[in-house]
């Protein structure tokens, strides 16, 4: 069974309405406009502003969850509770290793590299952390889920994105452009 048939399959995309579909919606994503207006938006020159860009862009280029670049909420053991780390990345090659992501899936990802020069930046003014996650708050503290969610809302708004925008959106929008650029949407999942 090929990806194409299963995509088809699963999503309903066949004009042929006599085989047995699920009939599931193709997810929503943004246009290239949308990105580009979406990642102009944050202050480069402040440091939440640097923070919320790298966010941004790892989000909607390399298709980022939420939980695999701040860590998952609930965990009392920060140490296990996956995030972002340090030692996940290799800024001079932009590789991106993300550790125990969804279904305790290991992947190796690459960074483009102007997101490569945006988390440099931010990481020269990232506040020291105990738990060694990439993206806090400027106290130093793990960054929360909702705060999150609702930067992404209050961005896209400053952007002029007339939709609602969430995280998972920009998770949406990567893989479509992953699969639009390579037919290959497995090494995302």
């Amino acid at each position: 069974m090929s990806l194409t048939w299963s995509l088809r399959q699963r999503y309903n995309t066949d004009m042929n309405q006599n085989r047995n579909y699920k009939g599931r919606k193709l997810p929503q994503v943004l246009n290239q406009q949308e990105v580009e207006a979406l990642l102009k938006i944050p202050n480069k020159r402040a440091a939440t502003g640097l923070r919320n860009r790298a966010i941004l862009g790892l989000m909607v280029n390399a298709g980022l969850r939420v939980s695999e670049i701040i860590g998952k909420e609930g965990e009392d053991d920060l140490k296990n509770c996956g995030g972002l780390r340090l030692d996940h990345i290799d800024l001079k090659t932009g590789d991106l290793r993300i550790i125990n992501g969804k279904g305790g899936v290991d992947r190796n990802l690459a960074m483009d590299d102007e997101d490569v020069e945006i988390l440099k930046k931010w990481l020269r003014v990232r506040p020291a952390t105990e738990n060694n996650l990439i993206f806090c708050t400027l106290k130093g503290e793990r960054m929360e889920n909702r705060y999150l969610r609702s930067m992404v809302a209050r961005i896209a708004k400053k952007a002029g994105i007339k939709r609602r925008v969430y995280p998972h959106l920009l998770r949406h929008t990567a893989l479509t452009d992953l699969y639009s650029d390579t037919k290959n949407v497995l090494s995302f999942s």
